[in-house]
C-alpha cells in the first residue's frame, strides 16, 4: 500500500461520490444519506453495542425487532428516511441476521420508499431495493474500516460527498429485465453444484442439462456473485476492488491468480486469503473480549 497511496486515495474517494449518486433504484439523496449514517453509526451506536453485548440472548429470529425497540440514535434527518434501523443492523451487526431479517427490511424499505414515491409491490422490486441499500452500506463499511485501520499519516481519510440529485437509472425490476434483454450464451445468476443436482430434474418440461449451469460456466465461489443483484454497484466494487484489493480483470481471475502475483501487488491471493484469516481470527478474539470494540474514532 505505501507504495501506491495515491492510486488508493483516489479510488476511495471516487467510490464515495459514486456511492453519493442516483443508482439503479435509489436517489442520491437517499444513497448519500446511507452513506453518511454508515460511517457515522459502525461500531459507535450505544444502542448496536449493548445488544452485541447481550447477543447471547438474542434470537436471530427477533433481531428486526430487537434493533427497532433499541432506541439507535440516529445522526440523518427523519431517521435516515427511515431506514437507520436497517443500516445500523447492517453495518454493526451481521452476525445475528437471519433469513427473516432479510424479509422484514426488504418489506420496511419499500414501506419507506413508496411514501414518496410510486413502486411496484412486487417480491422483485423489494428485493432489488434491499439488495442497493446493502450495497451501499457494505461499500461505505469497507472504506471506513481501511481508514481507520491505517496508522496516523499515509492516508487521510475524504470528507463525504454531497448527494447528488437526480432520479435512479430504473423504475422497475421488470424494466431492467427488459432492458437487459437475452443474449444467447449468456446468464446471470449462481451457479449449480452438479452434485447436488437431483436425478430426474426438469425445467419447463424439458430434461435439464446441469452442465449448462454448472460453475463451469457460473462461478459459483466468486465474489462478484455476490454483488450481482446489487447491478451499478457491483461494478462500482469491481473497480474499487480492482485497485484497492486486487486486479479480477484481465486473466486474474483465473485459477492461476491464487499463485500468481498481480503487477505491482506484493501478495498472490493464498497470502492475500492467509492474511484476512489472521485478521478475522484476531478480531474475533477480540470481539468475545469486548476489549477492542468500538477502535477509537478517527
Amino acid at each position: 500500500m505505501a507504495e501506491r497511496p495515491a492510486e488508493i486515495q483516489a479510488a476511495n474517494v471516487k467510490l464515495l461520490e459514486e456511492l453519493c449518486q442516483p443508482g439503479d433504484f435509489l436517489e442520491g439523496k437517499i444513497r448519500g444519506a446511507l452513506v453518511r449514517e454508515t460511517f457515522k453509526a459502525t461500531a459507535t451506536c450505544p444502542s448496536c453495542r449493548k445488544i452485541q453485548e447481550e447477543r447471547d440472548y438474542v434470537l436471530k429470529s427477533d433481531l428486526w425487532n430487537v434493533v427497532c425497540s433499541g432506541k439507535c440514535e440516529f445522526h440523518e434527518p427523519e431517521a435516515c428516511y427511515g431506514l437507520g434501523v436497517v443500516v445500523h443492523a447492517l453495518c454493526n451487526l451481521q452476525n445475528l441476521m437471519s433469513e427473516e431479517w432479510y424479509n422484514q427490511a426488504a418489506e420496511h424499505i419499500f414501506k419507506c420508499l413508496s411514501a414518496s414515491e410510486k413502486i411496484p409491490d412486487t417480491q422483485e422490486d423489494k428485493l432489488a431495493r434491499l439488495a442497493e441499500v446493502i450495497a451501499v452500506v457494505g461499500l461505505a463499511v469497507g472504506v471506513r474500516a481501511f481508514y481507520r485501520s491505517l496508522p496516523e499519516g499515509p492516508l487521510e481519510e475524504p470528507p463525504l460527498p454531497t448527494a447528488a440529485e437526480g432520479k435512479p437509472r430504473f423504475t422497475s425490476a421488470a424494466e431492467v429485465f427488459n432492458r437487459l434483454g437475452p443474449r444467447e450464451g449468456h446468464g446471470w445468476g449462481a451457479g449449480l453444484n452438479l452434485e447436488d443436482v437431483k436425478p430426474g430434474l426438469m425445467v419447463k418440461g424439458a430434461k435439464f442439462i446441469g452442465g449448462e449451469f454448472s460453475k463451469r460456466k457460473f462461478t459459483g465461489l466468486s465474489p462478484m456473485n455476490k454483488w450481482a443483484p446489487a447491478l451499478s454497484a457491483g461494478s462500482l466494487f469491481l473497480r474499487w476492488a480492482t485497485v484497492v484489493y486486487s486486479p479480477i480483470q484481465n486473466g486474474y481471475e483465473s485459477h492461476s491468480f491464487m499463485f500468481k502475483k498481480a503487477p505491482g501487488r506484493a501478495l498472490n491471493r493464498v497470502g492475500l486469503e492467509d492474511v484476512a484469516a489472521g485478521y478475522t481470527t484476531a478480531v474475533g478474539a477480540a470481539s468475545d473480549a469486548m476489549a477492542t470494540w468500538p477502535l477509537p474514532k478517527r
